[in-house]
């Protein structure tokens, strides 16, 4: 970790910020159900991939920036294809470019390390959203999200998931207590799916009581309005 990092950042008054409003984040090219929090300030975190080459990358997509951490100069978030995926340069029949396809077998799986704020805010929520092709056949999914904190290892529990368009757009949501200051998530590719866009958000809370109710309150306005 790099040493400008090696900090301890002050709870932060998000109220004053808007994060803790009834906020609906701007959509970004086909980040189709963005998060019910603000982006771009603090305690947050914003990536994007659109897998517009192979291998190892970092945030590639047409967002702001691609990637919003404390530390963009230093911190860059990357994303690691298993062995036993398939990236393909375009999908003519389903009009996308830049995919991965699941073989099926072994190491089918993208990882995802999303370096955070190093704060000591108590409880993260991460809102994944994850596009592609893959009809009525099983969906990709996150198969766990680790973090470690004070050298102990912390597993992410997941909350819920919605789809928005059913066989091309889903999003998963998923909470860390404690809350570490890196995470480590992996997108499992059944076989015969096809994923061409992955956009990770995070948020720290200040406070894991009245602040958290008033998200989730939130989180079921939005859906209801859907």
């Amino acid at each position: 970790m790099d040493a400008v990092r090696m900090r301890k950042v002050a709870p932060a008054a998000l109220v004053a910020a808007g994060a803790i409003a009834c906020w609906s984040a701007p959509a970004l090219g086909h980040d189709l159900d963005p998060p019910p929090w603000e982006r771009f300030v603090p305690f947050t975190t914003f990536q994007e991939w659109d897998f517009n080459q192979p291998g190892t990358i970092p945030p590639d997509g047409e967002a702001q920036g691609n990637w919003y951490n404390e530390d963009p100069a230093n911190d860059t978030p990357l994303a690691i294809p298993g062995i036993d995926v398939n990236w393909i340069a375009d999908l003519p029949a389903a009009g996308r470019t830049g995919l991965y396809e699941g073989l099926g077998a072994g190491q089918t799986y993208i990882d995802f390390e999303v370096p955070n704020w190093i704060d000591d805010e108590p409880l993260k929520w991460v809102w994944i959203q994850i596009s592609g092709v893959w009809g009525t056949i099983p969906p990709p999914t996150v198969e766990f999200i680790t973090g470690n904190e004070a050298g102990v290892t912390l597993e992410g529990v997941f909350i819920d998931s919605f789809d928005t368009v059913p066989g091309e757009h889903r999003t998963e949501w998923w909470e860390l207590r404690p809350n570490p200051d890196f995470e480590l998530i992996r997108l499992h590719l059944p076989a015969g799916t096809y994923v061409d866009q992955v956009v990770i958000d995070t948020w720290s809370f200040p406070a894991p009581g009245a602040v958290g109710l008033m998200g989730i309150a939130c989180i079921a306005a939005t859906r209801r309005r859907r």
